[in-house]
Parts: structure tokens; C-alpha cells; sequence
């Protein structure tokens, strides 16, 4: 592989990385300064408690936006896992099926005699 397609390839993920990594030193410091302000009194009230887990959900939120945006599309060569899956049940269904038919056309047999 070449520079430029190695460079090419690295930059989306140097990209996601160093939005992720802003994201997280702003909700880093942004919880930080909320935490300290709740620990001046030496108690945490429901308020700053629920202002902090807000704080924390929005940055979660955040963080999987920015994975989405910068996820790949599917590959169209990879393989349909759930229509494979499908496959074989119907497969090992009719297969089963059959068996159950040739059982009980043997047990009629066996009550005719």
C-alpha cells in the first residue's frame, strides 16, 4: 500500500478520533467543574446528582453519534448472516418434516400388521 492510500484510509479514523477525544476533555472538564461545585458542602444534592448523569447521558449520546457517523457502510461482499440463518432453519425444518412423515408412515405400517 501506498502512502497516499495509507493516508487515505487513516484519515477518517484520525478524524473520529480527535472528535471523540475533543468530546471527551469538554465533558471531562465540563463534569469535573460540576463534581467539584457539588463536593464544596461535602454533600451532593439530587440536583447536581441529576445535572451530573445528564451530563454523563448527553456525552454517551454524543461519543455514539460521532461512531456513527464515521461507521463504514456493510460491506456488499459480506455475507447476509440472518437470510443464512433462514436458510439452514428451513432446511433442517423440512428435513426434520420429513423424517416425522417417514416415522409415522412406519408406525401405521406397524398397526396395520
Amino acid at each position: 500500500m501506498s502512502m497516499a492510500g495509507a493516508t487515505k484510509k487513516l484519515e477518517p479514523k484520525i478524524s473520529k478520533h480527535e472528535k471523540l477525544y475533543t468530546l471527551a476533555v469538554a465533558k471531562r472538564d465540563s463534569i469535573s467543574g460540576l463534581v467539584s461545585k457539588a463536593l464544596d458542602n461535602n454533600k451532593v444534592t439530587d440536583d447536581e446528582f441529576r445535572i451530573i448523569n445528564s451530563e454523563i447521558s448527553q456525552y454517551r449520546g454524543l461519543k455514539a453519534s460521532v461512531r456513527i457517523k464515521f461507521k463504514k457502510p456493510d460491506s456488499p461482499h459480506a455475507p447476509n448472516l440472518d437470510k443464512i440463518r433462514k436458510e439452514i432453519r428451513d432446511e433442517e425444518r423440512e428435513k426434520l418434516q420429513k423424517k416425522i412423515r417417514s416415522l409415522s408412515a412406519e408406525s401405521k405400517l406397524d398397526l396395520k400388521k
